[in-house]
């Protein structure tokens, strides 16, 4: 049974015969019969009688035909429902994202759009990179963003805007840095190897960037002092500001942060672009396709 037949059933009884259902639903007469026939074989009954050119209902037909009306009404509210949603983008969106990108990328996202679509809601979730790419392999978010792409043929990935990693210190660190710039002009990535240094945790894109520039250059993780590791930015930052040790970190993260020094290494200058990510066969509500385009279309 589909809604084509119920339509040419209720055409049918509100004309009274099967010649004006067809001109008025712009069918040929026998298309309208072989609905009907259909819709008659799947209900098991006969539904009209035909008297001297005319359809009349049978007992079971008018048993049917409050039903076939109340499914086309809600065909119909449906329809406008959607055309609603469509146009007053009131949906909620999950975005999962990892740290930097999700503290401080976000905000500056969802502000102009949240003004523009007032209705319109979001459920975010911060975890490191991989679990990011995790979540949405997994369907269990609508968008991540993360600071570093990963080769899946079930994933697309959108370039949103490049970052920079830089070299954050606080006393003692700042001055001794401070003094060996003034002294050399810039600063090289052996001015850094006596230095205690606090890194994030494995599964962080800013750890992952960090290594990779680090392998750059012949060197590793192993030929730094680690003090610490640490799970989140904002812990890597406080024990910087607590003069535990230094550590590279986004630009975008100081942003608002003045209470820190930062530095760039000539030698040693980590870059990335921060991406939006979500599964290639994921199907998008309209409020979720709209900030889709709005993402791509920012300038930050």
């Amino acid at each position: 049974m589909d809604f084509r037949q119920l339509e040419v059933f209720v055409t049918i009884v509100e004309e009274g015969n099967f010649s004006k259902a067809a001109k008025r639903l712009y069918l040929t007469q026998p298309t309208v019969s072989a609905h009907v026939d259909s819709l008659e074989r799947e209900c098991g009954m006969k539904l009209f009688e035909r008297r001297n050119r005319q359809a009349v209902l049978t007992e079971a037909g008018q048993n049917f035909y409050p039903y076939a009306v109340d499914l086309l009404d809600m065909k119909e509210r449906a329809h406008e429902s959607f055309a609603r949603f469509n146009q007053e983008i009131d949906g909620k969106i999950t975005i999962n994202a990892s740290q930097t990108p999700g503290i401080y990328l976000l905000p500056n996202l969802l502000a102009p759009y949240q003004k523009k679509y007032p209705r319109s809601s979001f459920r975010i979730t911060i975890s490191d990179t991989d679990g990011v790419f995790e979540n949405i392999l997994n369907y269990e978010a609508d968008l991540g963003f993360v600071g570093s792409p990963k080769t899946s043929d079930k994933l697309v990935a959108k370039p949103l805007i490049n970052d920079q990693l830089v070299l954050i210190a606080d006393s003692p660190f700042k001055e001794k840095l401070d003094e060996q710039q003034k002294k050399q002009g810039v600063l090289y990535m052996k001015d850094l190897l006596d230095l205690p240094f606090i890194i994030r945790t494995e599964g962080s894109a800013t750890r992952k960037v960090f290594e990779k520039t680090l392998a750059e250059q012949e060197k590793s993780i192993k030929n730094l002092q680690i003090a610490g590791q640490v799970d989140n930015l904002e812990g890597v930052k406080s024990f910087v500001h607590q003069g535990v040790g230094v550590s590279f970190v986004s630009k975008f993260s100081l942003n608002r942060d003045t209470s820190l020094k930062s530095f760039y290494i000539q030698d040693l200058m980590p870059e990335r672009k921060f991406y939006l990510i979500y599964h290639k066969d994921r199907v998008f509500s309209p409020t979720c396709e709209r900030f889709i385009a709005h993402v791509q279309d920012q300038k930050i």
